[in-house]
């Protein structure tokens, strides 16, 4: 027995137990199931059940084993006459209301109220009065819908709102009989979090509208694997019926999501079965064979002086690993870009060496966010570091002028990041920075190089998190997609690696570093770049300057364009293949941490789909080049011979319980550079406002649009700004605003202003604008430092 463990027994056997534990989880863990309906493991406890009632030696009464922690020489017994009496009645007084409409219930066939009935019920009741009714079901909110007749005032959903996602919009109303869960007048169930109380509740009280009346639990296979709704690598059971995916739930891993999903990841799978797939290869808008698509695109590359890439940071590592080997061994080319200028430089995030992970923000003196607001872009991130501060007595620092929902919890915001410094944060304890592009009108360098300063001035106390948004652009990075690194986050420079791929790769590759993804569109532009591919990347959209990313597609004499669905970009396609998408194809993903995952199949591709490793490698080998990466399996074989980080990503790491936490990859040989003086900050025209410009967790983007249910929670094309520049511009919420930029310099970048509806703000920083992207409106240029001119349209 060690110092943190205590001998206790339950139902006479004498086991080892965590000191300080609760007896319902220490009973568990030793094989002892005492049945429960609102104790979880990851809320507090309440005990307002009964149901875990047991009897303790030296204790009065019986006692409910979620609320009593263990201690040495504790004797339980969960099984004497007096528990089965109290469960027995505790059962049969929830039935008294609860419907028996298990049969069109989508909780019948995995509900705890009816395993729990079936194992420690009476057996018959003696109930014979009328049941109540209510009008059923209630819109609790888009996408949770209410039966109140089937609550049992458990409150895991009150409590999972409150306390793990803090949004206390629902709560228990009226009283006795008629005690049920309602919202709150004018303050409907908008959480980011919703989804979560659905999965909790133990009874069907609350059921997802997606799923509702969908499915029946022995119609449906699941699959465990990761979401790719953000970078964040959240582990679910991705549930299919018919060959449609039909719900995603969380899978609890302490070192990653806690099981907890935002509702984005949750509800993400419909655009799998969304009608407007891409099912056939086209070219120039006709429909094609696999074999002409691949025959077009290799005489293209064959002929080609230049060949360049973007995309590949929604692809898995391998097929990351096959577009970085294909452009470097068979285009002879070292631009490629997996990052739409719109993230951190490539080799800051490979030079990381002690990164920070989840676990490391939980035991953090303090947390320093320089980054997006993390509940909109990264949402189980921000619940992980909302947890620690409120849990765990982490102290927060916000840095660098973007609004966040974890303001309120701040020991200190400083307005820029200059205003932040090693002084400030706590002299003792470990410190995570958190460190991210903010807004598009953010320099990336400028962020970087505060970064490295304020490391380097806290020595070893420090561990930086570089965060990236889209969903595998750690892995990509690591696979090689940047323009002056190799897989395994070395720079084209190293001759190390160098020999070590050409042992494996067999061919002849460039050396010199390439160019990033808005160099490779000036180029194109100019007309230097003769084939460019775009793989799951929508530049006419998601780039900064559209006017240029549109400019580079149309003086492109070949573009081939891989994706799941038309897009602004794909109408420059003179090649266009349909892609394999989330839920569709096997292979591995690496979050922010360094933590690769699984990602597993649950579907088939409809049409002729197929993964992008596959396109690459036919390519490849009509060029004659011997490319290998013939299977998932074999691709991450190959990393791990050539990608020294990767060495322990063998497939019976990444299976079984312990493979779901994933396996974390070790640094590369790369180092921060200190960044020595920080050049000194702009200064705010007079009367102009500073811009930041976003992400949203809902937006029209390609994928949640697709999504029903989540296409309807887009704001729409606002513009938030706080409610003392609003009155100084004489603006009222929901009246239209006219944006245009400030002084003579960036007139040019827009063709006209931009218009959008205002929404006055108190959480917007007074001097700024926050513009959410990807709204549905026409996409304007986002340059860095912009400032724009703000009056009313009317």
């Amino acid at each position: 027995m060690t110092a943190e463990s205590v001998s206790i027994t339950i139902d006479g056997r004498e086991v080892q137990a965590r000191a300080g534990e609760l007896l319902i989880a220490e009973a568990e863990r030793n094989g002892v199931y005492i049945p429960r309906f609102c104790w979880h493991p990851r809320l507090r406890s309440v005990a307002m059940c009964r149901m875990c009632l047991v009897e303790i030696e030296g204790m009065r009464g019986l006692q409910p084993a979620c609320y009593v922690p263990v201690k040495e020489g504790m004797e339980v017994r969960t099984q004497t006459d007096a528990v089965r009496k109290v469960q027995e009645g505790v059962l049969e007084y929830l039935l008294i209301n609860h419907p028996l409409d298990c049969p069109v219930c989508d909780r019948g066939g995995e509900c705890p109220l009816q395993d729990h009935t079936l194992a420690f019920g009476p057996g018959e009741s003696r109930f014979v009065e009328d049941k109540r009714h209510f009008e059923k079901p209630i819109e609790v909110s888009e996408l949770v819908l209410l039966d109140r007749e089937r609550c049992i005032q458990c409150a895991r959903c009150t409590r999972v709102a409150a306390e793990v996602a803090g949004d206390a919009l629902i709560d228990f109303g009226s009283r006795g009989n008629n005690l049920h869960i309602i919202t709150f007048p004018d303050e409907p169930f908008a959480s980011y979090f919703s989804g979560n109380t659905v999965q909790v509740c133990p009874v069907g009280a609350l059921t997802a509208a997606p799923y509702r009346f969908r499915a029946r639990p022995w119609d449906v296979t699941a699959v465990e694997t990761t979401c790719l709704a953000c970078s964040v690598g959240c582990r679910g059971a991705l549930y299919e019926t018919r060959n449609e995916a039909i719900r995603l739930l969380g899978v609890d891993v302490d070192c990653v999501n806690l099981g907890w999903l935002c509702d984005k990841g949750r509800f993400g799978y419909e655009f799998t079965a969304a009608e407007d797939r891409l099912e056939c290869p086209r070219m120039d808008g006709e429909d094609i064979t696999w074999g002409e698509a691949i025959e077009a695109t290799a005489i293209a590359v064959e002929s080609a002086a230049s060949v360049a890439a973007i995309g590949g940071a929604r692809l898995t590592n391998e097929g990351a690993y096959a577009l970085s080997k294909f452009m470097r061994v068979v285009a002879g080319s070292n631009d490629v870009d997996c990052q739409l200028d719109d993230g951190l430089p490539a080799r800051f995030v490979a030079a990381v060496q002690d990164r920070a992970t989840f676990e490391d923000i939980d035991t953090a003196a303090a947390v320093v966010l320089a980054a997006p607001d993390l509940k909109e872009e990264l949402p189980v991130l921000y619940l992980r570091v909302r947890r620690a501060v409120l849990d765990h007595g982490t102290a927060l620092y916000v840095a660098g002028g973007a609004q966040t929902g974890l303001d309120r919890f701040a020991a200190r915001i400083a307005g820029r990041l200059e205003d932040l410094d090693a002084a400030d944060l706590p002299a003792d304890g470990d410190i995570v920075v958190v460190v991210g592009r903010q807004s598009l009108t953010q320099d990336p360098e400028h962020l970087v190089a505060w970064a490295s300063v304020l490391a380097e001035r806290l020595g070893g106390r420090v561990k930086l998190l570089p965060v990236l948004r889209r969903a595998n652009a750690h892995g990509a990075i690591d696979m090689g997609l940047a323009p002056d690194l190799r897989p395994g986050r070395v720079g084209t420079e190293d001759p190390t690696a160098r020999d070590v791929l050409a042992a494996t790769w067999r061919g002849e590759f460039p050396t010199e570093p390439g160019r990033g993804t808005r160099e490779i569109l000036e180029a194109a532009a100019a007309g230097e770049i003769d084939v460019l591919f775009l793989v799951g990347a929508d530049p006419v959209a998601d780039f900064p300057d559209p006017d240029l990313a549109r400019e580079a597609l149309d003086r492109t004499p070949n573009v081939i364009v891989s994706d799941l669905f038309e897009t602004p970009t794909t109408a420059f396609a003179d090649v266009l293949v349909p892609a394999a998408g989330w839920g569709e194809i096997n292979g591995t993903v690496t979050n922010v941490e360094g933590r690769v995952q699984r990602l597993a199949a649950a579907v088939v591709p409809p049409g002729q789909a197929a993964s992008d490793s596959n396109f690459f490698r036919e390519v490849a080998e009509r060029l004659g080049v011997d490319f290998g990466c013939g299977t998932p399996a074999a691709t991450l074989a190959e990393i791990r011979r050539v990608v020294p980080a990767y060495a322990e990503t063998q497939p019976s790491a990444l299976r079984g319980t312990e493979g779901k936490k994933g396996v974390m990859v070790g640094p590369g040989p790369l180092a921060v550079e200190a960044a020595g003086v920080l050049p000194a900050p702009s200064e705010t025209r007079d009367g102009a406002l500073a811009v930041r410009a976003a992400r949203t967790l809902y937006d029209m983007g390609t994928l949640v649009s697709r999504c029903p249910s989540l296409a309807q929670l887009a704001p729409g094309p606002v513009v938030r700004v706080n409610p003392a520049d609003a009155q100084r511009l004489g603006l009222q919420d929901g009246t239209e605003a006219v944006l245009r930029p400030a002084g003579d310099g960036e007139a040019a970048t827009w063709a006209e202003p931009l218009r959008r509806r205002v929404v006055v703000d108190a959480g917007t920083h007074e001097g700024t604008v926050f513009v959410p992207l990807n709204q549905g409106d026409v996409p304007v240029a986002w340059p860095p430092g912009l400032e724009v001119d703000v009056e009313g349209a009317g």
